[in-house]
């Protein structure tokens, strides 16, 4: 059994064709998603440390389909670049989109009327590969005027990559280790508004 502290919080919203953000944690699609860096600079998560999930967390209860989404761990918490990731399906389902389009449509709407995008991202991708400082295609940009391709290269968040741990069901006591073993938990902790406490599986 083990003890995790937690750090942060994480509150979710919108839909996409694959669904609500929290159907999507609950299954398992869901696993990663992109913020902001904070004002004041403070990480929104820690790797290795737990985080509670909710949906609208400023919103009423009475006003939305859920409010605690669950317990998460986080797996990793740096920044990325969107087009590092522009042409991978597979973040892109694991950010909560249908597709690569609906990907591409959320972080950098209007792309598709961005000209010369493909040949740019070819030479962005040839310079990373090279070791070469990709800040060259940068100044290239500013000095052909195309800012738009300038502003989409140096587009960053957050990446927060987590695991939603799905509660078995069965309430055990923190201290009682050998209990929750019996049941094949490694994780035990308290949540929620009774303090009931709660066995999960990572």
């Amino acid at each position: 059994m083990m003890d995790i502290e937690k750090y942060g919080v994480v509150s979710f919203n919108g839909y996409t064709q694959a669904g609500s953000f929290y159907e999507q944690i609950h299954s398992g699609r869901k696993t990663r998603t992109l913020r902001k860096r904070r004002k004041d600079r403070r990480p929104h998560v820690k790797p290795g440390y737990l985080f509670p999930m909710y949906w609208e967390v400023r919103k009423k209860i009475v006003d939305k389909p859920i409010h605690y989404i669950g317990m998460a761990i986080c797996i990793a918490y740096e920044p990325i670049k969107i087009a590092d990731y522009w042409n991978d399906e597979e973040f892109a389902e694991s950010d909560g989109f249908e597709d690569l389009d609906e990907f591409r449509d959320n972080w950098f709407p209007g792309w598709r009327d961005v000209l010369w995008l493909d040949d740019v991202l070819e030479a962005y991708y040839s310079l990373k590969e090279q070791g070469v400082d990709t800040t060259t295609i940068f100044n290239w940009g500013r000095r052909q005027g195309k800012a738009t391709i300038v502003k989409f290269l140096q587009l960053e968040y957050m990446m927060i990559h987590f695991r939603y741990l799905k509660p078995c069901g069965v309430t055990v006591c923190s201290d009682n280790t050998a209990n929750a073993r019996e049941h094949g938990h490694n994780l035990c902790f308290k949540e929620g508004p009774t303090g009931t406490c709660l066995a999960y599986t990572l």
